[in-house]
């Protein structure tokens, strides 16, 4: 019983020894000192969130927005309504799981959809059904959501370097002072037409 016992205790020794080894090499080895190590450095920094849609969404690479609760998102309805990301997915039904890529926060170009002729290297505004356009040329509210890096044409992709959403109103030429200033709440990017 006792060789038994001895035994036994030897052979968990030799296995823990085996683990520990390597680890305790590599927890002193010079690599492992020089790297940096630190915990939970990216919490609340993410690029996507994973959200549920509200409705169906019939076309991958529209703009959405927030949805009826945190936990949710719908497609960009108005031009005026405030774009949260990019829906790279499509959702058969409400409640069905989507990925968002945030715009603003995203650290590569993301593939949008063109509501018409798109140049490459031209600002991109949210049109209002979940596509994106250039300089609108009708005075109203809008968002800029970035670049674009490639040329496309109406339905097809786009590839947009994005941006923080940016309040943009668009007034006529003949606005008065007025109008152009009470445009310019809440920080917005004021475009006069025809000027």
């Amino acid at each position: 019983m006792k060789i038994e016992l001895v035994l036994g205790c030897l052979i968990l020794a030799a296995f823990v020894t085996a683990i520990m080894i390597p680890m305790i090499k590599l927890a002193f080895s010079p690599t492992a000192r020089r790297r940096v190590r630190h915990n939970a450095l990216g919490d609340g920094t993410h690029a996507h969130l994973s959200l549920r849609a509200d409705a169906p969404i019939g076309t991958k690479n529209y703009l959405v927005k927030r949805g009826s609760d945190a936990n949710h998102a719908a497609v960009v309805a108005a031009a005026s309504d405030e774009p949260l990301g990019v829906c790279p997915d499509e959702a058969d039904a409400a409640e069905d799981p989507i990925d968002v890529i945030l715009l603003g926060v995203a650290k590569r170009t993301v593939l949008m959809v063109a509501q018409g002729t798109i140049a490459a290297d031209v600002d991109v505004y949210s049109y209002g059904d979940g596509t994106v356009t250039t300089t609108p040329a009708a005075t109203g509210t809008y968002w800029k959501v970035g670049k674009s890096r490639t040329a496309s044409t109406a339905g097809l992709e786009i590839e947009v370097e994005p941006c923080q959403p940016r309040l943009t109103k668009v007034v006529a030429n003949a606005a008065t002072l007025a109008t152009t200033q009470a445009a310019m709440v809440n920080g917005a990017v004021v475009i006069v037409l025809g000027a």
